[in-house]
């Protein structure tokens, strides 16, 4: 365990993605096509601990990061919504003047306990 600075905040720690055994143990988990579980860890890299409701990420980021078609990625986000991993907070669309990507919510309290169904 790292040590602590004066405001007992650790140092030193990289961050990480955590996902419990019991999470990958349930039915609608393991029922995951590999790109939602990619697009998965994706979304719950950008969670920070603060930011769940608004984290952020599009089809065309998702396709880049996880080396598949936005098209593909999109399937995927629906996939995760269907199986109650993450909702939309506020819907994405992109034009000419404003470029905004969905935001997520992890559909749980900790994204180490989400969709235990």
């Amino acid at each position: 365990m790292a040590k602590t600075n004066a405001k007992g905040r650790s140092k030193g720690v990289p961050r990480h993605v955590r996902l419990e055994h019991s999470t990958m143990d349930t039915p609608a988990y393991r029922s995951l096509s590999p790109n939602a579980r990619s697009v998965l860890m994706e979304v719950m890299k950008r969670y920070n601990g603060f930011n769940n409701g608004d984290v952020g990420l599009g089809c065309r980021e998702a396709g880049e990061a996880i080396g598949r078609s936005p098209n593909t990625a999109a399937l995927a986000f629906k996939e995760l919504q269907a199986k109650g991993f993450i909702k939309p907070r506020e819907i994405g669309h992109f034009n000419i003047k404003n470029r905004l990507a969905t935001t997520w919510t992890l559909a749980c309290k900790a994204p180490v306990l989400c969709a235990t169904s």
